[in-house]
Order: C-alpha cells, then sequence, then structure tokens
C-alpha cells in the first residue's frame, strides 16, 4: 500500500485521520466504499505548487490501526524509531503511512 505522499503530507493525513474520527467526520476524507483518502477536500494541507496529491489508496485495516492511535509528529516518530534500534531512514522515503523497517545487517551486507 503506497500513498506517495512527502513525510509531512503523511503526518498531517494521519493527524487528520484522527481528529476526524474523533468528530465522527471520517467519512469527509476517507471513503470506505473505495478505500480511498480524498485529500482535495483539504487543499491547505495537500495542494502544493509543485507537487499535487488528490487522492491516496489506504486499505481499511490501516485507518483501523490509525484508530487506535494518538496524533503523531515527525520528530516522536523519529525518536520512535531511535528508540527501537530500527534505521532511521525517514529523511529519504516519500511514504509514511506505509510502515517500512529495514534491519541493520541487511544493509551492512549490500
Amino acid at each position: 500500500m503506497l500513498t506517495w505522499l512527502r513525510k509531512q503530507e503523511s503526518i498531517n493525513a494521519f493527524n487528520l485521520i484522527i481528529k476526524l474520527l474523533q468528530q465522527n467526520r471520517v467519512s469527509e476524507y476517507y471513503i470506505s466504499a473505495t478505500e480511498i483518502l480524498e485529500h482535495f477536500r483539504f487543499l491547505e494541507l495537500f495542494l502544493r505548487h509543485t507537487k499535487k496529491v488528490y487522492i491516496s489508496i489506504v486499505g481499511s485495516e490501516l485507518i483501523s490501526e490509525i484508530e487506535r492511535s494518538s496524533e503523531v509528529s515527525y520528530s516522536a516518530i523519529r525518536k520512535r524509531l531511535a528508540k527501537t534500534n530500527r534505521i532511521f531512514a525517514l529523511k529519504s522515503l516519500e511514504v509514511i503511512l506505509l510502515p517500512i523497517y529495514v534491519n541493520i545487517e541487511s544493509w551492512q551486507n549490500t
């Protein structure tokens, strides 16, 4: 499952889902029948001058996981990855809603 969102856009999407779920308004952003996040409904968060993001396909399982979470920030994610001895590769990732964990040894052997 790929969203092709930039890091900050992904954090914005994650936090927006949580906020809308708390207000029982998530259907304004996530269409469960098609499993699509409609970013175009929140222009100020997702439409930039150079790269525009209109929709992302996100499974309902991930939405359920997000529902059980609290809001995040870039620094909180960085600290969490560092604390669990995961490689901190967020700088080069365009996707954050997709949890990607890489084994340090596999990088050293290449």
